[in-house]
């Protein structure tokens, strides 16, 4: 728990983690941290493409004595804010068995990180990241981002996004959930429902009366790209 007089920004990460700490192979990660003030009561927990099992989580609570809770049911209490793991925190599956969507919730403000596994896990070949979850207070309305690679450079070969979004009907991605990929400085624009072969994941309960649903992008290539909707998502 860091805590200062005046503004500070925390980063965390590893040079070569093994997630979980007994899986290879191991990769850099880091994250750059958010201030609790930003924390919230609900975080939905998307799968990672092509994984097999459902990522390593840990979660944080402001105060001490927060309960956590997997889609409604409790699963834990954390006795303190800050210490060591079981007391400060907990680390855990963001489910057993198939990958799958998971509303993770506190009855105080927690944080979630999500960790993507080491292919040892599930011989997926794939390599640790950090991730620091947006709790569904922070969702937005416009998200702007960049693919790890750059045209003409070193990049990846493929490239997806999780897109997290409120809908009337679990199975229908709104028409004003849309895609921009700028090129020449200008935005093309493209609804994620007319996008071939997307199928939407829906997430088990409401959260404050609301349906949500996920779906997973691939995009077209390393670039500049913009999300837009009519209601708050995250990506």
């Amino acid at each position: 728990k860091v805590i200062s007089n005046k503004p500070v920004g925390v980063i965390s990460g590893n040079f070569c983690a093994y997630v979980p700490s007994d899986k290879g192979y191991c990769d850099y990660i880091i994250e750059m941290e958010l201030p609790t003030d930003t924390w919230g009561k609900d975080y939905l927990v998307t799968p990672i493409k092509n994984r097999l099992k459902n990522s390593i989580i840990k979660i944080f609570p402001k105060e001490g004595n927060t309960n956590i809770y997997r889609d409604s049911v409790l699963i834990a209490n954390i006795p303190y804010a800050g210490g060591v793991l079981g007391l400060g925190y907990i680390e855990i599956r963001a489910d057993d068995g198939n990958p799958r969507n998971v509303v993770i919730s506190g009855d105080k403000q927690i944080s979630v990180t999500q960790y993507n596994t080491g292919q040892a896990d599930d011989d997926v070949s794939s390599d640790p990241f950090q991730l620091v979850l947006t709790p569904i207070e922070q969702f937005q309305k416009e998200i702007i981002f960049n693919t790890p690679g750059i045209k003409g450079g070193y990049g990846f070969s493929q490239n997806f996004i999780n897109i997290v979004y409120e809908t009337e009907d679990q199975s229908i991605i709104p028409d004003d959930l849309e895609i921009g990929t700028v090129l020449d400085s200008q935005v093309v624009w493209q609804q994620i429902n007319s996008i071939i072969s997307i199928q939407s994941r829906q997430f088990a309960i409401e959260i404050g009366g609301k349906k949500y649903s996920s779906v997973t992008v691939q995009l077209s290539g390393d670039g500049v790209y913009r999300l837009k909707s009519n209601n708050n998502f995250a990506a």
